[in-house]
């Protein structure tokens, strides 16, 4: 045992901090923090083929993001996106003609959802004109659970691959339909 107040006080954060970024495990989801979302996104890196995470700042206050899932489409990438709460289906970077292929991009999305009746993927409040751009939104009750719940990894995973499937199926279907 070292006894020196400020090697004491370092492994009492580190412990604390490590705490925290394990609390996804065991909060009820609509309690958790900044922290609890880094150890869900540490969890999905070593689950699905992660691209990056980190802090996305913006007007709204920003979110912790994760994406991944990119496919070319038209030109463009489409992919996924974890804004903490809301799984996104999005496209970008659009540099010019932001409205029209944002448009084309959702009218294709939103056909393959209704022929796969997959409805829990809906359109945004409102569809912003930015370089990277939401088309698709599912609310966080529909891909990571209920708020009191505790998440259950396996049906996350399950989820998210479900939508990586869905937004590959939807491109591949979308490039036959134009030939």
């Amino acid at each position: 045992m070292v006894d020196n107040d400020i090697y004491v006080d370092f492994v009492e954060n580190i412990n604390s901090l490590e705490s925290s970024i394990k609390s996804f495990e065991t909060l009820p989801i609509k309690n958790w923090d900044y922290y609890s979302w880094q150890g869900f996104y540490q969890f999905l890196d070593s689950q699905i083929k992660v691209v990056d995470w980190q802090y996305v700042s913006n007007p709204a206050g920003g979110f912790l993001g994760l994406w991944w899932h990119f496919i070319d489409w038209e030109g463009y990438k489409v992919y996924l996106q974890i804004e903490q709460d809301n799984f996104c289906f999005k496209i970008g970077p659009v540099e010019e003609k932001r409205s029209a292929v944002r448009n084309k991009w959702y009218s294709v999305l939103s056909k393959y959802i209704e022929s796969k009746k997959m409805y829990e993927i809906k359109k945004p409040t409102r569809f912003g004109n930015g370089t990277y751009m939401t088309v698709g939104v599912v609310s966080r009750e529909d891909w990571l659970g209920k708020d009191n719940a505790i998440l259950d990894k396996d049906v996350v995973i399950r989820n998210l691959k479900k939508y990586e499937k869905f937004l590959s199926n939807c491109v591949r279907n979308s490039k036959r339909n134009v030939k």
